[in-house]
């Protein structure tokens, strides 16, 4: 908030209806036990009469920006014992599993610190299926090709 104003973003209860943006006034420093949350006063415009007073609204706190940052799906990642990991593709098609560093995760992504290139091919599916050095072709979920189609082998030959 010393750098500037930061970006409040109100959601309806199911948190998928986007009601309205607004700016941070101040965050309560108490947690409520019973659910958990901290209270946050925003000013919004209203514009729209989206939202009344006494509403329940989920809030998304914009705190930063990271442009050109690399994400992948949450399901790409593998949980070890030695931490986060996802297989990646060689240009000959063999998978390697890779260490990476997770920052944030939002909305079924996982923001990767270290660890992936820009141009690194991950495995979203089917990892159950591979080890180090195992050759995987990249194919589309709905490929008519995949054998046991199913969410688990979706995207795997």
């Amino acid at each position: 908030m010393a750098q500037g104003p930061l970006k409040v973003i109100a959601n309806d209860q199911t948190g998928h209806v986007k009601l309205d943006e607004g700016t941070l006034l101040l965050v309560n420093n108490t947690v409520s036990p019973s659910s958990g949350t901290i209270q946050l006063k925003a000013t919004f415009a209203n514009a729209g009469h989206t939202l009344w007073p006494g509403e329940f609204v989920n809030v998304r706190l914009i705190l930063g920006y990271r442009h050109g940052a690399i994400s992948v799906p949450l399901d790409a990642l593998q949980q070890g014992a030695s931490g986060s990991a996802v297989f990646v593709l060689a240009p000959n098609g063999s998978a390697r599993q890779r260490a990476v560093t997770v920052g944030e995760t939002l909305d079924g992504q996982a923001v990767i610190d270290t660890g992936l290139g820009p141009d690194d091919v991950v495995v979203t599916q089917g990892q159950y299926r591979l080890d180090d050095g195992i050759t995987a072709v990249r194919v589309k979920p709905t490929d008519p090709s995949v054998q046991n189609s199913s969410e688990a082998s979706a995207g795997m030959l």
